[in-house]
Parts: C-alpha cells; structure tokens; sequence
C-alpha cells in the first residue's frame, strides 16, 4: 500500500515537474533567443550607424579638401588683381569669385550630427576636439563673409573709377580745346603756346602712335606734368594761364584720385588675400587634427 502510494505521489510529480520544467527551459530558451535577436539587432543598426558615419565623414572631408583647393585658386586670382592696379590700362578691378566656395553641399550637412561624429564619436580631449570643430564652424563662416563682402565691393567698385576716368577725360578733352581755342593766335615768342603744342599736340601724338593712349600714368607724366611744373614761369596777368590752370587742375585731380583709388583697392585686396589665406591654414589644421583622431569602439 505504501510503495504503491510512493509511486503514486512521484507519478503526480512527474506529471507536474515535467511540465513545468519544460515550460521554465522553453521560457528561457525563448527569452535567450530573443535577447540574442536583440543584440544581433542592435549590433547591425551599430555597424550600419558606423557605415554611415564614415560616409558622412568622408563627404564631409572631400569637401572641405575641396574648398582648401579652390582657396589656393581664389587666392591666385586675388593676386591678378593686384597686379592689375598696377596695370593703367586695366579698368576692370573687380574680383571673380570662385562658384566652389559657396559652400552650397556643407550648408546641407547638419552640424548636430557631424559634431557627434567628429567630436563625441571621436577618441581623445573633449575640450581640443571641440576647439578643431569650432574652427572648422569659424573658417567656413569666414569664407562666407569673404564671398558676401566681396559680391557688395563688386556692385559698388565702378563707381568711383569711373567717376575719375570721367574727370581725367573731361579734362584732356578742354587741354584739347584750349589748344585749338589759341593755335591760331599769331604771338611773336608765344611759349605758353609753344609747350602746349609741344605737349598737348606732338607728345600725345606719340603716345597715340605708341599704343599708349588708355595709360593714364604715361599721358598725366608725359603731357600733363610738365605743363603744370612749367606754368609758374609764365605770366599770371594773361588769363590763358588762368584758364589753363583751372583745367591742369582738373586734370590732376583726377590722376590723383585714379592712383588713390587703385592704391586702396591694391591694400584691401593683399589684406583680404592673407586673411584667406590664415582661413585656408587654420582650416587645414583642424581638419587633420580631427582625422588623425581614432573612432571609439562601440561594437
């Protein structure tokens, strides 16, 4: 009676153990199973999230390498320019702006995101990341001003220039007059008439026949200059002089104004030249501070 009791209380058992057992095991093979989906989960969104910051990365880098060069570029034509100012015959002073540094491409990139992957993502200090990543902000912004400063110097350059180009014309054009106004005059010994005839005539001529003629410098130096150092020898009572000294001048004025202009538009441009140019260094070095720094391990 007592073993058949024992062996019914343990078949009892077992119907109920078993059952439950196997529930318990099948419960926390599932839940393995399903932490182990997660992970694997988990682990593929990472890499995939890796992948795409590396391609973030590396647009982000072509771009900037991008700019680096069309600097060099921008530069170069800041330097032709310059020697431009130099040049009398150049009346064209503006500045061609390079299309590539417009920074159309990076100004699509959100720079929450590439902060996490170029400062957060990245091993080494915080406080020196950080510092490369808010030079990197500041040289773009940089340029940026660049191109706005130099499209509202472009609109405006031609006024002034051609303002004293108008003046120096003007003024050629009545020494011109004042000639032909008195070369019919028949005064014995006339010199005033003489050095204009000399000047105003013969000279220019030359200078004409020279190819010369659009050189303010060579014309104000060869035909204006030596009237006006001249004309203190002549008589102030003949009101010629008068008159002729009114236009000279005119005429001066207008050279001065010419070399002044082109004198402030060499100076802006060898300042804004080398403020690209720090641009362009301090841009480069953030840069290659920031690529040279190892991705943490997240996987």
């Amino acid at each position: 009676m007592t073993l058949d009791t024992n062996l019914l209380n343990l078949k009892l058992l077992s119907e109920i153990i078993v059952p439950l057992f196997s529930a318990f095991l099948g419960g926390f093979i599932s839940i393995w199973i399903y932490r182990q989906g997660i992970r694997e989960q988990k682990r593929v969104e990472e890499k995939k999230q890796i992948e795409e910051n590396k391609e973030m990365e590396e647009y982000f880098r072509i771009n900037i390498l991008s700019i680096l060069t069309f600097i060099t570029f921008q530069v170069d034509e800041i330097s032709k320019v310059c020697k431009k100012t130099k040049d009398w015959e150049a009346k064209n002073l503006a500045l061609s702006i390079m299309p590539e540094l417009k920074l159309t491409e990076i100004r699509e990139i959100d720079f929450k995101y590439l902060f996490q992957i170029l400062v957060l993502n990245k091993k080494g200090e915080i406080k020196k990341k950080s510092e490369d990543f808010i030079n990197i902000k500041n040289s773009l912004h940089n340029i940026e001003d660049f191109i706005s400063s130099q499209n509202k110097i472009n609109q405006t350059l031609n006024e002034p220039l051609n303002r004293s180009i108008g003046l120096w014309n003007s003024s050629l054009k009545r020494l011109l007059e004042f000639n032909n106004k008195f070369v019919t005059t028949k005064l014995q010994n006339d010199k005033l008439m003489a050095l204009i005839q000399d000047k105003v005539v013969f000279k220019q001529r030359e200078i004409l026949r020279n190819g010369l003629g659009n050189n303010l410098d060579i014309v104000f130096n060869q035909v204006v200059n030596p009237i006006i150092i001249e004309i203190p020898n002549f008589d102030k009572s003949d009101p010629r002089v008068t008159e002729l000294l009114d236009i000279l001048i005119s005429n001066k004025q207008a050279y001065e104004s010419l070399v002044y202009f082109r004198y402030e538009r060499r100076k802006s441009l060898i300042f804004t030249g080398r403020q690209l140019l720090s641009t362009k260094r301090l841009l480069q070095s953030s840069m290659k501070s920031i690529e040279n720094k190892n991705v943490k391990n997240s996987i």
